[in-house]
């Protein structure tokens, strides 16, 4: 099955391809797509890099790139075959007359097979939990076209969900933002959702979270500030603590990383970036590097090029929540001096600069390792394909403007699912 994205009677057909005339010589590409995409709003069309592969002459463009006379802007849809993992396939019960849970069943979680895509890891009694990528929104939103777990479910349903599935396509009953990757619950009935209500409320689901912070908080680190969430875009900590616990943040450092852990941790990020067409490079070049003589040589370029002296302190922590407000984990950990990896909301400039200078360090560390595998491929046991995907992997880095959000769900412990879905960044 292959995800696309929304259509309707304002929406365009795909491949689309349009030359650049005389009258739009040095206007931006996203402006330029405004002129020729009448019927898509400004949040649709800045999605569209999201999900489709925007290109002038064959090569990817953003969106600030000025046109000239005769070049061609074309735009292709990037699709990705869902290959749901198996799940035990769940007993499913009529609607309980009260809100008390049949006891979790213990077994073995499953993984994303494609950490870009999303899919089922649980199903329990009607209650599941998906995952969710980084880049793919949680909600739809009303009278907009962008890509959405909401607007995706209805359609994915049938291919994530184990036979025989429930004639109704779950509720989602928690959000994650945009940027955040891993679990999120769904569920059938409106008393499943008044009883997870309940539990969140009375403390009974712990939610766990994995992120790389800017330095090393002591452990462990216990924030309990509360939290203004009326601007929608920044949530403000006040002075005072907050009086509910739900909403206290509990960190706890697993250590400061290596120069090669650091970098490696870039490409899984990217392989596990929805929508993105070099996701699979990413994936690809990670799968490689678990060859020892392949991640010795990635150690000593990554070394070469993030030297001990100009290596920032990045710590892998992993956090923990009981309910949580908007932005809770960003604006606590950045209020507590130590913002999350790939956040420019709530980092200061002296991070943002110092991720900069993160980027253009894993950049050149591709390109030491590209030039080092060439020059030694044989001796090594790569095989050409292996070292030309690691050459396009090079290529594609260069694109990169900026890091991702360093923050994934990934366990939840609650009276009715107990299920982990860990990032390759951040295992235990």
């Amino acid at each position: 099955m292959h995800t696309q994205p929304p259509h309707d009677h304002n929406f365009p057909h795909f491949p689309l391809e349009q030359a650049v005339s005389p009258n739009e010589h040095g206007m931006r590409l996203d402006a330029f797509l405004a002129l020729i995409l009448p019927g898509l709003g400004v949040r649709a069309r800045r999605r569209l890099w999201e999900w489709c592969l925007v290109c002038v002459n064959n090569k990817p463009r953003k969106p600030g790139f000025a046109l000239q006379t005769g070049e061609i802007v074309r735009i292709t849809v990037q699709e990705h075959s869902i290959e749901p993992l198996p799940a035990p396939a769940p007993q499913y019960v009529a609607e309980p007359a009260s809100g008390t849970p049949p006891a979790p069943q213990p077994g073995p979680r499953p993984e994303p097979n494609n950490p870009a895509l999303p899919c089922l890891l649980e199903a329990q009694d009607g209650w599941f939990a998906l995952y969710k990528p980084h880049g793919l929104h949680t909600a739809h939103v009303a009278g907009g076209n962008a890509l959405s777990l909401e607007a995706m479910l209805p359609t994915l349903w049938p291919s994530l969900c184990p036979s025989p599935a429930p004639a109704a396509t779950p509720r989602l009953v928690t959000r994650l933002d945009g940027p955040t990757a891993g679990i999120v619950l769904a569920v059938n009935g409106t008393a499943r959702e008044q009883a997870f209500r309940e539990a969140e409320a009375q403390g009974k689901v712990q939610k766990t979270y994995a992120a790389l912070v800017h330095g090393l908080p002591p452990s462990p680190w216990h924030a309990t500030a509360a939290l203004d969430t009326a601007n929608r875009k920044i949530t403000k900590l006040l002075a005072t603590p907050s009086p509910d616990a739900t909403r206290h943040t509990l960190c706890t450092p697993m250590g400061a990383l290596d120069a090669g852990t650091l970098l490696h941790s870039i490409i899984t990020a990217e392989a596990a970036h929805f929508g993105s067409p070099c996701a699979p490079l990413f994936a690809r070049l990670a799968a490689l590097l678990a060859h020892p003589a392949l991640n010795t040589l990635w150690q000593e370029a990554a070394s070469t090029a993030l030297p001990a002296s100009t290596l920032p302190c990045i710590s892998l922590v992993h956090i923990t929540i009981a309910r949580g407000a908007r932005h809770q984990i960003r604006a606590h950990m950045a209020g507590g001096g130590y913002p999350l990896m790939g956040d420019s909301v709530y980092s200061t400039p002296a991070h943002v600069q110092a991720e900069a200078s993160l980027l253009q360090a894993w950049q050149h560390a591709l390109h030491l390792f590209a030039t080092a595998l060439v020059n030694t491929a044989a001796e090594q046991g790569a095989s050409q394909e292996d070292v030309q995907t690691i050459q396009k992997v090079t290529q594609h880095a260069c694109t990169v403007s900026g890091l991702p959000l360093f923050l994934h769900y990934a366990a939840v412990q609650s009276p009715w699912l107990q299920t982990q879905c860990w990032p390759a960044w951040g295992k235990p």
